[in-house]
């Protein structure tokens, strides 16, 4: 992969990015004039793209697509809901601070215009102190009475008895009624010394001061009601949005990440086409068949048609047909397929379920609230004395009258619910087709990869051949002399067994034939049978061939068995 770097320190110039850009563009240049392993390996991404790699990346996207899509989209709803309650809960909060301003400023008015006619009040205080002067003068004075009484009325122990001494002392001057029935009540002086008193703290200086004292409410959800309960829901979502960036951040470095393992697969490919002979190396090609040709024109032993424990091992690449072990990569692919399929149905299930519910809460929580006061209050004191003054300052405070009517709704703090758009359906569901396309084509790109490596090494590719050929003539060998030591085996075989129980179909002009080799079916008109007296052993053409025209349980063994070898060897299948 062509990549640019810089080293460490270096001072980098506006123009660097454009720099890098030639520079790679050279390296890529070079690479692709001089290097045919480069050129092949950027070629091979073709096919890789199309392969388990190019897959990986579709997945990748596809869930880059799910987090823009239906997962975004549900953060988003269950945010606006979020953010819906929040704003109900300081709708709630408003309308609840408006109605207890509504009870309590009546009472904050009385005790403000107290403080406001604190100094009136006390104007008024000392005037009826000053008239009640008299009244104290006119009970604790002295006149009206000789002085030889004088210290009998002093020596009273109560105002009471005070002021009924002082009358009977006035009393000598006057009539004898008076002396009789002295015209003062029994609690005439308690009564003066309260009023006395009360007048007297009356007089004293009078202040007010207002203090309006608020209480920490409890917390409401985890939030104080007395706050912005929405800021609070902003706050938490914007974290959490700064999470969902990163992530989004990480599935877009994996996007990059992927596409590079699209070229460092081709390059292991190639690499590994070159180096392992066994590598990949398992289809008939047009090669392959002209060496068999050849042989066939030799009359020397050759592989085509191939027998039926061969034709697992081999592909051949023209057929449209998926071999055996093309067959579990493919069966891998379209699990995974499935599987990322149900998650994403189940999650696009999720998100519609959400927004139905969400939007069917927003149609039905319109709620309009209607607050109306009305507040009349009308105190009448009548009169000009002291006491009818003094309550008119205090209690006739309480005279207020308001109207108060508002009209307000919750439809600023509805949820806006979004539902997926056509694009959002689309981002997903054409990466998940092409997967499953890819399912099919991977065998076929597969195939593809070896046909793109043996145009740029040619000669490589003849050796490969050659070698497969080879490997596959000494295998062969190998499995007829394993088949003619089965057949000398006195035990018999599945096929002796089923040729012995379809043996009386022969008189009716109708028999199945099988090679007792390969234990493969074999038309009566290519069917071979031992021309001996008692043998009843079948071949199939090929086998008869490679045992040299020669029956295995008529002739011994040094006489009818093929050139072996130990050369065996195994081959995989490149995926």
């Amino acid at each position: 992969m062509c990549v640019c770097g810089f080293s460490p320190g270096a001072a980098v110039s506006p123009t660097s990015p454009k720099t890098c850009v030639l520079d790679e563009l050279g390296l890529c240049t070079l690479g692709g004039m001089f290097s045919s392993l480069f050129r092949c390996s950027v070629l091979l991404m073709f096919p890789s793209m199309i392969g388990s790699h190019g897959r990986t990346f579709l997945m990748v996207f596809v869930l880059h697509g799910l987090y823009q899509g239906p997962i975004a989209n549900i953060q988003h709803n269950v945010q606006d809901v979020a953010s819906s309650m929040g704003c109900n809960i300081d709708l709630q909060i408003t309308h609840s601070k408006l109605m207890w301003r509504m009870l309590t400023e009546p009472y904050v008015e009385v005790v403000q215009e107290i403080v406001e006619d604190s100094e009136e009040f006390q104007n008024e205080a000392q005037n009826v102190s000053m008239q009640f002067q008299k009244v104290r003068d006119e009970v604790m004075g002295q006149y009206g009475f000789n002085s030889l009484g004088k210290e009998s009325v002093h020596t009273a122990n109560s105002t009471q008895e005070e002021y009924v001494a002082k009358t009977r002392a006035r009393c000598d001057l006057m009539n004898p009624w008076c002396t009789e029935k002295i015209p003062v009540e029994g609690n005439f002086g308690q009564t003066f010394d309260k009023l006395n008193d009360s007048i007297n703290r009356l007089a004293e200086h009078f202040t007010t001061n207002l203090v309006l004292e608020e209480l920490e409410q409890q917390a409401v959800l985890g939030v104080n009601v007395l706050q912005d309960f929405s800021k609070e829901l902003s706050r938490e979502f914007q974290e959490k949005t700064a999470i969902a960036e990163k992530i989004s951040g990480v599935i877009n470095f994996l996007l990059s990440f992927t596409f590079i393992t699209v070229f460092t697969s081709a390059f292991g490919y190639v690499r590994q086409y070159c180096r392992d002979i066994l590598f990949d190396n398992v289809y008939i090609t047009t090669y392959f068949r002209q060496i068999d040709a050849r042989r066939i024109r030799a009359e020397k032993r050759h592989l085509l048609p191939l027998k039926k424990a061969e034709r697992e091992s081999l592909i051949n690449p023209w057929r449209l047909s998926i071999h055996a072990s093309e067959l579990m990569p493919v069966i891998v692919g379209f699990l995974q397929v499935a599987s990322l399929a149900l998650f994403v149905c189940v999650l696009l299930a999720v998100d519609g379920i959400l927004y139905n519910i969400f939007d069917l809460i927003r149609r039905h929580t319109f709620t309009t609230y209607s607050i109306t006061s009305v507040q009349h209050a009308d105190i009448v004191i009548g009169g000009d004395s002291m006491l009818a003054r003094l309550l008119r300052k205090t209690i006739g405070a309480f005279n207020t009258s308001s109207n108060f009517d508002i009209e307000s709704s919750n439809l600023d703090c509805l949820p806006q619910p979004h539902s997926l758009i056509l694009s959002d359906y689309l981002r997903i569901f054409i990466p998940l087709l092409l997967m499953f396309l890819m399912c099919l084509l991977q065998v076929y790109s597969n195939r593809l990869r070896r046909v793109i490596t043996a145009f740029y090494f040619p000669k490589r590719e003849k050796k490969r051949i050659l070698f497969l050929y080879n490997l596959q003539i000494q295998k062969r060998i190998s499995f007829i002399n394993r088949q003619c030591h089965r057949l000398r085996n006195p035990k018999q075989t599945f096929v002796m067994v089923l040729s012995g129980v379809l043996a009386p179909l022969k008189r009716v002009g109708c028999r199945l034939l099988w090679c007792c080799v390969c234990e493969g079916f074999v038309r009566q008109n290519q069917a071979v049978e031992c021309s001996s007296v008692g043998c009843t052993m079948i071949y199939c053409q090929q086998c008869w061939t490679d045992l040299d025209n020669i029956c295995c349980i008529c002739y011994p063994r040094n006489q009818c068995a093929p050139q072996d070898s130990s050369y065996d060897s195994e081959v995989y299948y490149g995926c």
